[in-house]
């Protein structure tokens, strides 16, 4: 590996290696190659067939990594941060990461549940930045996954204001960036299953949740909650109607598709 170049520009920012999937091989090697000196973000594309959730066990290893070669003990005990001195914290960021809407047991609607729970993952693990692959489907195929990773069709739509048709994934991030606008994820709730997610969004003492399950079975969980009384918006927009609180909070049913919960006015 070559030497790595270390800018003079102050307030220029590196971030590497932008790397396919989490290549803990290759990370380790730039790692020791002190490249944490020069990066102010680790890049990984956490591609994957999986389901999202999958990558919260990675970013922890990775993270765990990146403490390793950021801060080490010298011979005496004492503690070493990196080349320049610096004990900067260095996030790790999804560069890249998308679902194609077609590949096997995938459809569209599909592909917009898994892209609000990619992002629902990387915000509950902190990852402070989600680059969606692709904007556009890069053709019309239906056989080639790679034509369709996108938001939007790829047929450009001529005389329209929206000239490119959205996929059921522009809705879902539509959605989601209204919804949680200026929000800041606070906490994931216990609700008694490893598999049931609940994630509090807090903004001037106001509350947002989104709920759902990995489980293929449908189910309902309790929150536990002050609030009295809360609507419920489906991760594609639509009204999911509303809930009140009882003895031990609120009862909703989850699935794998997100629903997200607000206090009615």
């Amino acid at each position: 590996m070559g030497r790595a170049f270390r800018s003079e520009a102050p307030n220029e920012k590196l971030i590497g290696p932008a790397v396919s999937e989490i290549d803990y091989s290759f990370l380790e090697a730039c790692f020791k190659a002190g490249l944490l000196d020069y990066w102010s973000a680790v890049s990984v594309h956490p591609y994957r067939h999986a389901d999202p959730e999958s990558a919260a066990l990675e970013y922890c290893r990775l993270r765990k990594l990146i403490q390793r070669y950021r801060t080490q003990t010298g011979s005496d005990g004492s503690r070493i941060t990196n080349a320049s001195g610096s004990d900067r914290e260095i996030p790790i960021i999804s560069g890249e990461w998308g679902y194609s809407s077609a590949w096997r047991g995938m459809n569209e609607e599909r592909q917009a549940t898994l892209q609000t729970r990619e992002l629902l993952t990387n915000i509950a693990n902190g990852v402070p930045i989600s680059i969606w692959y692709d904007w556009r489907d890069d053709g019309s195929d239906p056989s080639d996954p790679e034509d369709h990773f996108g938001l939007v069709r790829n047929s450009y739509q001529t005389g329209r204001d929206q000239v490119y048709e959205p996929k059921p994934a522009y809705r879902a991030a539509k959605t989601f960036s209204e919804y949680f606008s200026g929000y800041a994820f606070q906490e994931r709730l216990p609700v008694g299953r490893d598999d049931d997610y609940v994630l509090v969004f807090s903004k001037s003492g106001d509350r947002r949740l989104a709920a759902w399950t990995t489980s293929a079975t449908a189910h309902r969980i309790n929150i536990s909650t002050d609030t009295a009384a809360f609507r419920l918006t489906s991760h594609t927009g639509e009204s999911a109607g509303s809930v009140s609180a009882g003895p031990t909070g609120i009862s909703i049913e989850v699935s794998t598709q997100p629903v997200y919960l607000r206090r009615s006015n």
